[in-house]
């Protein structure tokens, strides 16, 4: 906790202010749309004809995560998801989470959430993904569960440790 002496017209008035948490930590250290490390989309670029699309668009989901430890000793994990289109003009938050406990699988899938949001979005918007861009979703998605996973069995042998 907090302290900070405030003057309010010559009288001395102490604010208090609680710590952020772990798990506002934790969040706030997330970006998604900064490591670009676990990223699906599309975007206007045709693979085949090697020409850019401008009636395709572009739309992109970027994921990030961190394990850490919260305030009551059991393992947790901060998720962080960004949409971004150039062509819609528009990058924002979609979700940010903390998961803890029991819900420690809803961690691990996700992406596969995301992936399943991203045809959604292909499906309404009639764009049709190509194999290389389904083959990155796919592999987007294993990704992040293996690393999501390794995370948090390294976190959960530490505290055996």
């Amino acid at each position: 906790m907090g302290f900070d002496d405030i003057d309010i017209d010559g009288a001395l008035a102490i604010a208090v202010y609680a710590d952020p948490t772990y798990a506002e930590v934790a969040l706030s250290e997330l970006c998604g749309y900064g490591n670009l490390h676990y990223v699906m989309g599309w975007d206007g670029f045709n693979e085949l004809t090697y020409e850019d699309n401008d009636t395709r668009g572009d739309f992109m989901y970027a994921l990030d995560f961190q394990v850490f430890e919260d305030e009551d000793g059991e393992v947790a994990v901060a998720v962080h998801a960004v949409v971004n289109s150039d062509s819609g003009g528009f990058i924002q938050t979609t979700q940010e989470q903390v998961y803890v406990g029991d819900s420690l699988d809803n961690a691990k899938n996700f992406a596969e959430h995301y992936a399943d949001e991203l045809l959604e979005a292909a499906m309404v918007n009639d764009v049709s993904l190509t194999n290389v861009e389904l083959r990155e979703m796919e592999g987007t998605v294993k990704a992040w569960a293996i690393d999501v996973n390794e995370a948090i069995d390294i976190a959960l042998k530490e505290q055996e440790g």
